[in-house]
Order: structure tokens, then C-alpha cells, then sequence
């Protein structure tokens, strides 16, 4: 019975071994869970009150170590903030839990918000 269609049964399992060949290789970088240090980037928006300028901004910590799938991680070479309102503002601001923007599929295993200081100054 072996012998029946031997032709056939070799070429099936040549199929078979040269497909889950094929997968297990493309899908060795979607499954590789990496971790990266980047930059964090504070991201305002709106501008100070009239006659007023932002004269510094501060991050801490200034950087996040994150993490994910490998295909995703490896576009990852800053992170953002959410917006910080400064529309208006006529003094300093001091945020104690600014929410990180992360892409979809990775996570930051450091610190998930940050602390964010801008500094607001009258125009010279």
C-alpha cells in the first residue's frame, strides 16, 4: 500500500515540508519581540498668549524603553507625547503625567507618562 501513488505521496510531503519551511521563515520577524531606548519628543500645540514666547521645554525622563513586535519596533526611533496645550498661556506649565503617543503594537515598559515642564517667557 506504501507503494500505491508513491510518486504522489512524496511529492505531497515535499509540498508540505517546503511550506511550513515558507512560513516558519516569514514569520520569524513578525513574532521576534524586541526592546529599544528612544527619545521622548514633547508635542505642543497652540501658541502662547500674544507677546509671549515658549523659551524652553523639558522632557523627563528624556528617554523610554519600549517595546514590541520586531517589524513594528524597528520604525520606532523617537516617541511623542499627546499634545500639550499651550494656546494662550501667559506662564510656566508643569505636567506631572503627560501620556506617551505610542504606535499601534508596541508598549513602552519603562514609563508610560512623562513629566513635562515649558517654560513661557514675554517676547524680547
Amino acid at each position: 500500500m506504501l507503494r500505491k501513488n508513491l510518486g504522489y505521496k512524496v511529492l505531497a510531503l515535499l509540498l508540505a515540508i517546503s511550506l511550513w519551511v515558507y512560513v516558519i521563515i516569514t514569520q520569524r520577524g513578525a513574532l521576534e519581540t524586541l526592546a529599544f531606548t528612544v527619545p521622548v519628543v514633547l508635542r505642543t500645540e497652540g501658541q502662547p498668549a500674544p507677546g509671549y514666547r515658549v523659551a524652553r521645554a523639558s522632557v523627563r525622563p528624556a528617554l523610554v524603553t519600549v517595546a514590541g513586535e520586531g517589524r513594528q519596533l524597528r520604525q520606532v526611533t523617537q516617541v511623542q507625547t499627546v499634545p500639550v496645550d499651550v494656546e494662550g498661556a501667559q506662564g510656566d506649565i508643569h505636567l506631572r503625567a503627560v501620556a506617551l503617543s505610542l504606535p499601534r503594537g508596541v508598549i513602552s515598559v519603562s514609563n508610560s507618562r512623562v513629566v513635562v515642564d515649558i517654560a513661557i517667557e514675554p517676547q524680547e
